[in-house]
């Protein structure tokens, strides 16, 4: 919203209507006066397919979570190579956002980490991988 306003663009957000509503209700609270465009997506893969559209002369902000925390998902940590590979043209700032240990509202699930599922989820992947490969040699 800062570089928005310093540069007098407006700003297209690519995200779920969740996320855009908090985007929007941020705006309106910190009196930001930059229109808001939404552009719905609902996956990361739905991203990717996008990113070849842009030119060099837009700025490409992704906001991710740190790599073991609840929100993150399998494959979060190799997106921005991914996004900075399907765009080389393209600048790109990536946000991890710093995780307040104030913030008692997750105090209950500092014990959890997504690690063990990511994990399971990657074993799964690598044999779903190699099970393929062996029915194409198979066809072949």
């Amino acid at each position: 919203m800062r570089i928005s306003k310093e540069l007098n663009v407006d700003i297209d957000v690519y995200s779920t209507r969740e996320t855009f509503e908090k985007v929007k209700a941020y705006r309106t609270y910190r009196k930001f006066s930059a229109d808001l465009t939404h552009f719905p997506i609902e996956s990361p893969e739905d991203m990717l397919e996008k990113l070849p559209d842009f030119n060099e002369h837009h700025l490409f902000v992704s906001v991710f979570a740190r790599p073991g925390s609840v929100s993150a998902f399998t494959g979060m940590e190799s997106l921005p190579q991914r996004m900075e590979k399907e765009n080389t043209k393209l600048d790109h700032i990536f946000i991890y956002p710093s995780q307040s240990a104030a913030d008692l509202s997750y105090a209950a699930y500092d014990d959890m980490s997504g690690s063990p599922i990511a994990a399971g989820v990657e074993t799964i992947q690598r044999i779903s991988k190699e099970v393929g490969g062996m029915f194409k040699k198979n066809e072949e």
